[in-house]
Order: C-alpha cells, then sequence, then structure tokens
C-alpha cells in the first residue's frame, strides 16, 4: 500500500485549485486528484472523506443510507475499508460472522454492490434458481465466472432504485443460506 494518497504531481495540482472557478473545473481537479496508487486511510474518517471524493456529496449520501440499510437489515457487525479492486478506488465491506457479505465498490462518480458466493452459496442457488428474475439476477450471475480461491463475485447496480428489491432479495438468500451452513456446522 502506498503510504500516502498524493503523487508528487497531484500535490502540484492540489495549488492549482486556488485559481479554479468554474464546477467544472472543479470536479475535473477531484477527480485528478483521487488516488492512482492502491491507497487506503489510516482512519475511519479518512476513509469515510476519500469515499466522498470519490462519489461525489449525492452519491456519496446514498452509499452511507444503503450500506446503514444493508447492516441494520441483515444484522452485520463489523465492516472494512480496503484498497479499490480493478476499476475501484476504494472497497467498503460488509462483514458477517467474520465473512464479507457483500462489499460496495466505489468507483469515481458511482458505485457498485459486489455479492460473494462459496461453492455451497452457488450450489443452493442453483437448486433455488427459478426464484430469482432472470433479467435483473440470473444474466449477471450466469455471466461472472468463478475466480481461482473459489468464490464467484457478482457485481451489481444498485443506485438506481428499480433493481435493489431484487439485489435485496438475492441478499435476502444470502443470509439464510449463511445461516443454513452456520447450523450445519
Amino acid at each position: 500500500m502506498s503510504e500516502r494518497p498524493y503523487t508528487e504531481k497531484q500535490l502540484r495540482m492540489i495549488e492549482v485549485k486556488k485559481k479554479l472557478k468554474t464546477p467544472k473545473e472543479l470536479d475535473f481537479l477531484r477527480r485528478m486528484l483521487l488516488p492512482r496508487t492502491k491507497y487506503v486511510p489510516d482512519t475511519e474518517e479518512e476513509c469515510r472523506a476519500l469515499a466522498e471524493e470519490i462519489l461525489t456529496a449525492e452519491r456519496y449520501t446514498l452509499f452511507l443510507a444503503l450500506a446503514k440499510e444493508i447492516e441494520e437489515r441483515y444484522a452485520a457487525k463489523e465492516h472494512l475499508w480496503s484498497a479499490g479492486e480493478g476499476k475501484a478506488k476504494l472497497v467498503y465491506r460488509i462483514k458477517r460472522g467474520g465473512r464479507t457479505f457483500c462489499a460496495f465498490l466505489l468507483e469515481p462518480d458511482r458505485f457498485l454492490l459486489a455479492v460473494y458466493f462459496n461453492a455451497a452459496e452457488r450450489e443452493l442457488f442453483e437448486r433455488m434458481r427459478a426464484s430469482f428474475d432472470r433479467t435483473e439476477i440470473q444474466w449477471t450471475y450466469d455471466i461472472t465466472a468463478v475466480a481461482a480461491n473459489g468464490v464467484k463475485r457478482v457485481v451489481y447496480d444498485i443506485e438506481s432504485e428499480e433493481h435493489r428489491p431484487y439485489v435485496y432479495s438475492l441478499l435476502d438468500f444470502k443470509a439464510r443460506a449463511e445461516e443454513l451452513m452456520r447450523r450445519k456446522k
């Protein structure tokens, strides 16, 4: 991990900020100042400030509301910030029972929700797949490959209200699947 959020060139751009006036110029600078390396701030407050820089204030507020709703709805007691994956600059993982339940992938000006399935959860999903919407859930699930570690990371757009009921039905399933697996142990 990088110990500093900004490169030398980005630090020079901060000086330019004092001369900028238009919203378009300020937004361009905001995007230029996003971390270019894998970087995770040291404190919760710094993580939240970086998340707001990545998403903009309006999307950041929506992200916080959705994260809180998921944490409360699924009794998730902990979360973890981590460095971005792929296009994501920062990741907010929601954990249940010490395992990642889902994660918000924060990209410049947007966020997505990743749901992780291990082999047992995938097997259970296959048995119940008819209960999930074909276009909103099944299609995305089917085109997502299983990673080398055996986990399938399925990513959904949750910013749009029309997608949320479908994604929540998948999270309901995942919560039930985790409970079933815990009881079997």
